[in-house]
Parts: structure tokens; C-alpha cells; sequence
């Protein structure tokens, strides 16, 4: 049951800083690959393998799985076929950001349709999943994110499209 892999895009996340200094909740075992998130592509599936094939993209399940490499064999069962036709950087960030996004609005507080959400690093892939999750609970946001024209038009007319309020 056992699949090649080569990763197309791996991001880096304060996830993986944390877990390098040992901070994230699970333990990696030494010596380690970093990355917890990251997209590839099925290029080789062994006999037993029944749920993928070669070509199929596909996104770690299993924390830490050590993304920040080309290459990788893993267990059919640690991964999950996503989508081919999103950008792969969009693909890659499947497992992370959104689950975050998700903790931060569900597991602090009862939000009520009307409550107003206030986000630090509004622009950011997290961010971004907390303005569209909050959209669809009835939620309003304020965004506060850092940057620098020329890209400060652009991220406020990308936060305003997904939602966000301010």
C-alpha cells in the first residue's frame, strides 16, 4: 500500500517553526524533514494501493510528514487525493490553514450570525480561510494586515472579495 510521491509546493507555517523548537504538540522524530503541509503529485503506487493512481495529487494527512522535500514514499492510508485543477500553492495549504482558521473560530468562543471577528494578519492564508468561514457563519470581520504598496490595493480589494468587512 505503499506510494512515490513528488511534491509540487510546500509552504512554510509558524506550524513548522513550532514544531522545529519542539513547542507544536507532536514530536517529530530526529533526524526530521521539515514541512506540515505541502501538495504532490502519485507517481508510483505499489500492488495494494486501491484509492489513487499515478498522476493523482494528493496531501499528507499524518503530522509531522516531513513536506520540505522533493520526493517522499508514504502509506496510501497517510494521504488524501485533492483536486488537480487549482493552482498547486492553493492545493498545499489544505491541511493547515483552513483546520486553523476553523480552531480559531469554533474553539475560543460561541460566536453568534452578527458577532465581529478582529484579525491580526488578515491577508495571510489563514486569514483568508477566517474571512470566508466567518462570511458563512453570519460573521463580520476587521482585518488588519501588514503591507507595502503596491501590494496594499490589491490585498484589501482580496480580503473585501472574500468577505471580509473592514
Amino acid at each position: 500500500s505503499e506510494v512515490v510521491l513528488k511534491f509540487l509546493a510546500a509552504p512554510i507555517n509558524p506550524s513548522d517553526l513550532n514544531l522545529a523548537e519542539g513547542t507544536y504538540g507532536v514530536k517529530a522524530n530526529l533526524p526530521a524533514v521539515g514541512g506540515n503541509e505541502g501538495v504532490a503529485v502519485v507517481k508510483e503506487v505499489g500492488s495494494g494501493v486501491k484509492s489513487l493512481q499515478v498522476g493523482d495529487w494528493v496531501v499528507p494527512i499524518k503530522t509531522p510528514f516531513g513536506t520540505w522535500r522533493q520526493e517522499a514514499k508514504a502509506e496510501e492510508n497517510d494521504l488524501v487525493k485533492v483536486r488537480n485543477d487549482i493552482p498547486a500553492a492553493y492545493a498545499s495549504t489544505l491541511t493547515i490553514n483552513p483546520a486553523t482558521a476553523y480552531c480559531l473560530l469554533h474553539e475560543f468562543v460561541k460566536l453568534q450570525p452578527g458577532d465581529v471577528v478582529i484579525q491580526n494578519g488578515g491577508s495571510s492564508m489563514v486569514g483568508q480561510a477566517v474571512i470566508q468561514m466567518a462570511r458563512d457563519m453570519g460573521l463580520r470581520t476587521i482585518n488588519i494586515s501588514r503591507f507595502e504598496r503596491p501590494q496594499q490595493e490589491r490585498s484589501l480589494k482580496l480580503m473585501t472579495n472574500l468577505g471580509g468587512d473592514v
